[in-house]
């Protein structure tokens, strides 16, 4: 669950990697509850996301494990996206990574990711709750 906070922190940035409008808008919703209204980016493909950490700085990176390339197709892009950002960032840290794939829940978490899921089934095989996930952000921003 987002947990409100008195101490909105307007210099910090998130950038929210999502296909789903509907996944889109929660997280949006959420992170701008910890940051503040309009400090949060959106991204509905991978190279949207490339084009806009090229032009600002993120504090955290809230990605969807699956979406599509420009193509339509659906791919593993969340994963090949927090590489490029660790690359860059020196660490997946800042990164958390949502899916309802089993396949990427598994291979994000074996590289050192943490993950999320979008579905309650498998809350019970290990995988983080989304509904934790925004005290998680406060505390990795230092909120």
């Amino acid at each position: 669950m987002f947990i409100y906070s008195n101490l909105i922190p307007f210099n910090m940035k998130a950038l929210v990697v999502d296909d789903d409008p509907n996944w889109q808008g929660i997280s949006q919703r959420g992170l701008e509850r910890v940051l503040g209204a309009g400090n949060v980016d959106l991204a509905a493909s991978y190279s949207s996301a490339v084009a806009l950490m090229e032009t600002n700085k993120y504090d955290a990176y809230l990605l969807d494990g699956e979406f599509p390339r420009e193509s339509g197709n659906p791919e593993g892009l969340g994963i090949e996206l927090a590489q490029r950002i660790k690359e860059r960032e020196g660490s997946f840290d800042r990164i958390r990574l949502l899916s309802g794939n089993k396949r990427i829940l598994d291979q994000s978490q074996e590289l050192g990711i943490i993950t999320y899921t979008k579905s309650m089934a498998d809350e019970d095989k290990g995988y983080k709750d989304f509904m934790d996930l925004g005290a998680d952000i406060q505390e990795m921003l230092g909120l």
